[in-house]
């Protein structure tokens, strides 16, 4: 079920603190300055156990440590996250696509899959309302 009003919070979920920051402060730039990070899925969903209102997009690494962005996802789906998910990666677009297709077997809000690094502008069509 997409979401209908543009985003509000988000949630970043790389194991890559340089690539965190540099997507807090695009997320900043878009207008959206409550941001949550996270170096992996345990983290992350600790972060979303203790949050009053789960993040509207959460953009999230395929390639991390500890728990991946497939066993997050997977975690996700049992939470019943119904926000927007953005998957990045810097493997390669095969991964991508696999990642893309878990996300959308879970029936997930899937609003994006791209190659590090991320450009604006998909993050800004991450952030639109759904039409």
């Amino acid at each position: 079920m997409p979401t209908n009003a543009a985003a509000k919070a988000a949630l970043v979920v790389d194991d890559d603190e340089t690539t965190r920051d540099v997507l807090q402060a695009m997320l900043h730039q878009a207008g959206i300055t409550d941001v949550h990070l996270a170096p992996d899925g345990r983290r992350a969903l600790r972060i979303l156990a203790t949050l009053p209102k789960v993040p509207d997009l959460l953009i999230c690494d395929i390639y991390m440590p500890d728990m991946d962005g497939f066993e997050f996802l997977s975690a996700l789906s049992k939470l019943q996250y119904r926000g927007r998910i953005l998957l990045v990666s810097g493997v390669n677009a095969e991964n991508l696509a696999l990642a893309s297709d878990i996300a959308k077997g879970f029936s997930m809000d899937l609003v994006g899959v791209r190659l590090k690094p991320l450009p604006m502008e998909a993050l800004k069509l991450a952030l639109q309302p759904a039409v």
